[in-house]
């Protein structure tokens, strides 16, 4: 056996990606600079900042109580992006993705290797969810309308709201897109580990069997760099985040 000494730290988590993602798209659509009518229906920097840890807590927003309908769209949104992101999350979390990113603890009886093709059906849910962008649009803008009825927003900032929501699309997919192209990389590892030419040795070092090294290596290559990939978008967004974040009032 030739032994493979490369372990890799955790480069993606399930937590990454869409998140920032919701971030700066609330707070573009709360930007003064996009918003059209009164300044009251602008989102303070303080509202945006308890959307922020709600997402972060992984927690539906309650708008029911806010007397800013703007925050009312803002949760409708969220709250239907962050159900698709938690059920992913609770999928990832029961497939053992990050045991195989990570490799840590694992060992050939691993549970995780016998259910590979739960790993690879991410890729499928993910892409899907990529694709729901413009239904969440949807469901925001519907809000926006119930307020515009009840003649507490112009119909204006619906749009400027609902327009710089849609901005935000190619990123929100792109990470989406990167998270299931994890998956499929995640889920051939697990398919040649599952194979079991490999053991660890007694200072937790994995020795795996030529062909399955080679692939492995390779495989264990494209997650590495699909996770920085993912950590450099999710910087990215949440520098864009605050950067407009910058621009709202801090407090009504």
């Amino acid at each position: 056996m030739e032994s493979s000494r490369s372990r890799v730290s955790r480069p993606f988590s399930c937590r990454s990606g869409v998140l920032a993602g919701l971030i700066t798209v609330l707070v573009a659509g709360a930007s003064p600079t996009r918003a059209e009518g009164p300044k009251e229906n602008i989102l303070t920097r303080q509202e945006v900042n308890q959307v922020k840890a709600a997402i972060d807590q992984r927690k539906s927003i309650d708008a029911s109580g806010s007397d800013q309908p703007l925050m009312r769209m803002v949760a409708a949104l969220t709250n239907a992006a962050l159900a698709d992101n938690n059920a992913y999350e609770e999928e990832a979390a029961a497939a053992g993705v990050d045991t195989l990113v990570s490799l840590e603890g694992i060992t050939p009886t691993s549970p995780v290797l016998d259910h590979c093709d739960r790993v690879t059906a991410l890729t499928a849910r993910a892409d899907a969810i990529a694709q729901r962008y413009p239904e969440y649009i949807a469901i925001g803008r519907k809000q926006g309308e119930m307020e515009v009825a009840a003649k507490r927003m112009q119909p204006g900032e619906v749009d400027a709201f609902a327009e710089a929501m849609a901005e935000q699309s190619s990123g929100f997919q792109l990470g989406w897109t990167l998270a299931g192209k994890l998956a499929h990389e995640a889920g051939a590892l697990c398919t040649v580990l599952a194979r079991r030419h490999w053991q660890v040795d007694s200072s937790g070092t994995m020795e795996i069997a030529e062909p399955d090294l080679t692939e492995a290596q390779h495989l264990l290559e494209s997650l590495q760099q699909l996770g920085q990939q993912i950590v450099e978008l999710e910087q990215a967004r949440r520098t864009l985040g605050e950067q407009r974040m910058s621009q709202l009032p801090v407090s009504r």
